[in-house]
């Protein structure tokens, strides 16, 4: 039989499987038959080949956009807003968090020996004394343009526990009475000053008195400020009893207005209005009295993405504190930026505190005069035991001794989500005595003095399991999920583009005469009948 194979364009041959395909029916067919029947099947071929290349192009670009644009996060950031009938809200409103708040107290050790002027000022620190804080929003309002406002209801509750020392303690500290009522007439003249050289006389008021660390804390009364209170409620209301944290438990005066980041995630929990305020008029600059920080339960997700000063309101100190980025970290299992403030926010050399500085004139470096805020009292604020301050602060006394790792003040911030992940809000108390001749409890003053009180420390070491769950299934299942679903795609269908691309190069073994390379994958012999 002559093969003829080249010669039978037109002419009618009898197919017979190829004994590789064993299960193929015999059939005869025309050869444009078989040669239309292979042109559709490499066609089918082409058009898959193309789809799978599509989907792991799709897939590799889909990675490459989430991981750089950050598209998962700003979609998870948009979940952050402050919304009604939402488990933000509901968590925003009442926080499953309860910090510690420690309290540390400074107990003056040998006032008879510095009074003769034989020593320096001796300061123990006691403490601490450990409170629960479980806190909510109350009297909340949505606004129409996109803030909400709220007061704050606190509770403090003792922790015998975590506390080092009982509420009835006694220590000796400043007197507080008589050394703001001193702070207010001192300078003044003499005729100015008697009555009042003649009332702490006649009630033997003495410049440091011994109280109960209760008292101290929750309220004393002191008959100097009896007397004074009728006339400070003139000016501002202000509390019955003398005490360092009178007033804090129940709900607070102060009214925060917010916004809830539902037109901006930049300003999402950004401080609209304070106490019905949109700028305060305390200090001697727009700057200074400006009040746009956090309220310190958010952050905006993307300037702290970005690394940017973020800025926080003290209530306590009439202003908004500044704070840089310092490190990236984890903290509670989770990706955080850790902020501090910057180490010149209380310096006297700082341009930028200018506008604080009281009737022109500035406190030493480190400490921050919160009088204007504090009905004109002489007190001033700090990092603990003078932390940053100028040295000359620590000379005055023996029993002081910053130390960063004690005394920073620092938060832990999703470096995503701009929620606080942990950190430790510390600051001191101090208060002036006044160098004044006429009265002679105050004499052993050779000079001002800034006398420590107390630091407080609020401190968030850990997270209830079902923030941390809720933190985590957005860090990990939301964003890495995903990344994951398409890096399987993308290797899949890699593999299979792989596959075929193999398949097309592959040597092909050598065929047996009569054999037709054109014909489908069947290996059908082509024979003349």
């Amino acid at each position: 039989m002559v093969d003829v194979t080249m010669n039978v364009a037109y002419t009618p041959v009898k197919v017979v499987n190829h004994p590789k395909f064993v299960n193929g029916p015999s059939k005869d067919l025309g050869l444009k038959d078989i040669e239309k029947a292979t042109r559709c099947c490499s066609i089918l071929k082409t058009i898959g080949l193309v789809l799978v290349v599509i989907t792991a192009v799709s897939s590799l670009i889909g990675m490459i956009i989430i991981w750089k644009s950050g598209l998962i996060d700003n979609m998870i950031s948009q979940k952050l807003v402050i919304e009604r009938d939402t488990h933000v809200y509901d968590v925003w409103v009442k926080p499953p968090v309860k910090p510690v708040v420690n309290v540390y107290l400074f107990n003056y050790t040998n006032i008879p020996q510095f009074a003769a002027g034989k020593e320096k000022l001796k300061i123990q620190e006691v403490g601490p004394y450990a409170y629960r804080l479980s806190f909510e929003k109350v009297r909340v309002l949505f606004k129409t343009n996109n803030t909400i406002s709220f007061q704050e209801k606190k509770n403090y509750q003792f922790d015998p526990d975590l506390s080092n020392g009982t509420l009835s303690d006694v220590i000796t500290v400043p007197n507080i009475a008589l050394l703001s009522a001193v702070a207010r007439v001192v300078g003044k003249n003499v005729f100015y000053q008697m009555p009042l050289v003649t009332l702490v006389g006649g009630l033997n008021v003495e410049a440091f008195q011994q109280l109960k660390v209760q008292e101290l804390l929750w309220g004393y009364e002191d008959p100097l400020y009896d007397m004074a209170r009728p006339i400070l409620n003139l000016v501002d209301d202000v509390p019955d009893k003398l005490g360092l944290l009178v007033g804090k438990n129940g709900t607070g005066e102060e009214r925060f207005t917010i916004f809830t980041g539902m037109s901006d995630i930049n300003q999402l929990g950004v401080i609209a209005e304070f106490r019905d305020k949109k700028k305060l008029n305390i200090w001697k600059s727009d700057e200074c009295n400006r009040i746009d920080g956090s309220e310190g339960s958010m952050f905006p997700p993307p300037q702290v993405a970005a690394g940017k000063r973020l800025f926080v309101f003290l209530p306590q100190l009439c202003r908004r504190m500044p704070f840089d980025a310092k490190k990236h970290m984890i903290t509670n299992g989770m990706p955080a930026v850790r902020y501090a403030p910057p180490a010149d926010v209380f310096s006297a050399d700082n341009p930028d505190n200018a506008c604080y500085c009281v009737k022109g004139k500035c406190p030493p470096s480190g400490v921050f005069d919160v009088g204007p805020c504090a009905f004109d009292g002489p007190l001033l604020a700090s990092f603990p035991h003078f932390f940053q301050g100028d040295p000359a602060l620590l000379e005055q006394y023996e029993g002081l001794n910053p130390i960063a790792e004690k005394h920073q003040f620092y938060i832990d911030i999703h470096d995503r989500f701009g929620v606080p992940l942990g950190g430790k809000s510390r600051l001191q108390i101090s208060i002036i005595a006044k160098n004044a001749k006429y009265f002679p409890s105050m004499k052993m003053f050779k000079k001002d003095m800034i006398l420590p009180m107390s630091w407080f420390e609020v401190s968030v070491d850990d997270l209830p399991p079902e923030v941390k769950s809720d933190l985590k299934l957005a860090t990990h299942t939301a964003t890495h999920g995903l990344m994951y679903f398409l890096l399987f795609v993308f290797v899949l269908s890699s593999g299979m583009v792989a596959y075929q691309a193999t398949k097309m190069t592959r040597v092909k073994e050598p065929l047996s005469p009569g054999y037709n390379v054109n014909l489908p994958k069947q290996l059908i012999l082509v024979q003349k009948i």
